[in-house]
């Protein structure tokens, strides 16, 4: 039970903003999406520019965000395609939605679907969420993102990773923040 409670806060924890403590500086302000986030259409770079909250950057594969974590599925791929499509709107006009994500490399395509939420503009979907324990305690996992625009069409990549448990009796908990931003690819004309 505590460690659902513990859960279900952590997915509510904020969207990202340009105003949180750890958003990369230097980097375009975001703009606030519809309240269905279709604005997030399109296609993307699949190297990205990762930062963690003490500064150190690195390059993140979309894709691999995206398969949490299988880079033999992944290797190859030049961009990764952005479809939201609404389900349902709820009472505060905020969005049920399907993020479908196509990543192509050569001799192969990898497509995924997310249960997502668009609220206040921004799209969240719980990437994993896990748990284990044993006599001595138990631990809790969640694996959160949310994708954003920012002013130059760039897409903001907010994950957040949280952990919860118990060890002994004693509760304890964290959380690691991390950003990643991708170029948008110019669509072709015909």
């Amino acid at each position: 039970m505590f460690a659902a409670g513990m859960m279900a806060g952590c997915a509510a924890t904020r969207a990202p903003s340009p105003q949180d403590k750890d958003y990369p500086p230097g980097w375009p302000s975001l703009i606030r999406l519809d309240n269905e986030c279709h604005a997030l259409d399109g296609a993307y770079e699949n190297g990205g520019v990762a930062v963690n909250p003490r500064g150190v950057i690195g390059v993140q594969q979309f894709a691999e965000l995206l398969t949490l974590g299988d880079v033999q599925i992944t290797r190859g791929v030049s961009n990764v395609q952005l479809v939201v499509t609404t389900r349902k709107r709820d009472q505060h006009q905020d969005t049920f939605a399907t993020l479908h994500a196509v990543a192509t490399s050569p001799g192969q395509e990898l497509e995924r679907e997310f249960d997502a939420f668009c609220v206040k503009g921004v799209l969240f979907f719980v990437g994993s969420l896990s748990s284990s324990g044993d006599a001595l305690g138990f631990r809790g996992e969640q694996h959160n993102v949310w994708l954003g625009l920012a002013t130059d069409g760039s897409l903001i990549v907010k994950m957040g990773n949280y952990t919860v448990g118990m060890l002994l009796g004693v509760p304890y908990g964290g959380e690691r923040v991390s950003w990643a931003r991708y170029e948008r690819v110019p669509q072709q004309s015909r």
